[in-house]
């Protein structure tokens, strides 16, 4: 791994370790899904993925509120680092960086969770496998390729099984150098962009919030809907 991914590495098993950014999958999908399964249904969701049970349309609509909430949330977020920047800029930036990644990090979970994949620990606990997945899946939320043709490679040669397939998180045939290289042009511009709201902020606090919040609605949410529609037509071509 380059010196990036290994500090991508530190970054994401920091995160990852906190309580805040994990979710249980059993109790996620058996709070989120409550009303439309039965109490038999929601038992076996504990070896069974949710479309054994429910319809993709019922999916699509859990994921899009989920989408919706997540939006919402990274936006106030924004908003309230852009009031942080007003106090200093270097204060305002790594508040949105953080509540950005751990945002992310919660809805690429839930997402995979509801589409099919299993648990993303092992007993509770961060492996490598655990970040290969956040990472493949990080990237292919936004757009890019090597990660998404690593995951339909996945879907292909393990016939719907792509929760249990090991993604390569290194060595000369992992994408995972060029993947966290797209990953970090994208903080850097959040970086930027907070840089940029903090500053106004500081000049104009109600403008430099409103800019902030917007700002990070139009840029995020395309993003968490292309995941949604990736992981959704895995499920439909590489059916479990």
């Amino acid at each position: 791994m380059s010196l990036s991914s290994k500090a991508w590495d530190r970054f994401l098993n920091l995160v990852l370790r906190s309580d805040v950014a994990q979710i249980n999958r059993v109790e996620w999908l058996t709070d989120v899904l409550y009303p439309f399964l039965s109490i038999t249904e929601l038992e076996q969701l504990a070896t069974e993925p949710p479309h054994r049970f429910l319809s993709v349309k019922v999916l699509n609509h859990i994921a899009n509120q989920e989408i919706r909430r997540h939006s919402e949330l990274l936006a106030m977020g924004s908003a309230g680092s852009s009031l942080t920047g007003c106090v200093a800029t270097w204060v305002g930036i790594p508040t949105e960086l953080a509540q950005y990644s751990v945002n992310l990090v919660l809805l690429i979970q839930k997402l995979a969770y509801l589409y099919g994949w299993d648990d993303f620990y092992t007993y509770g606990a961060v492996t490598t496998e655990t970040r290969a997945r956040i990472t493949f899946l990080m990237g292919s939320m936004l757009g890019i390729r090597e990660a998404d043709e690593l995951l339909r490679r996945a879907c292909h040669s393990y016939q719907g099984q792509v929760s249990i397939t090991p993604m390569r998180y290194a060595g000369d045939r992992s994408p995972i150098d060029k993947v966290i290289a797209e990953i970090s042009k994208r903080l850097l511009v959040l970086s930027a962009k907070g840089g940029i709201t903090a500053w106004v902020g500081r000049k104009a606090p109600l403008i430099g919030v409103t800019l902030g919040a917007s700002t990070s609605y139009i840029l995020v949410k395309p993003s968490l809907v292309r995941l949604k529609v990736f992981l959704r037509d895995l499920v439909v071509v590489c059916p479990s």
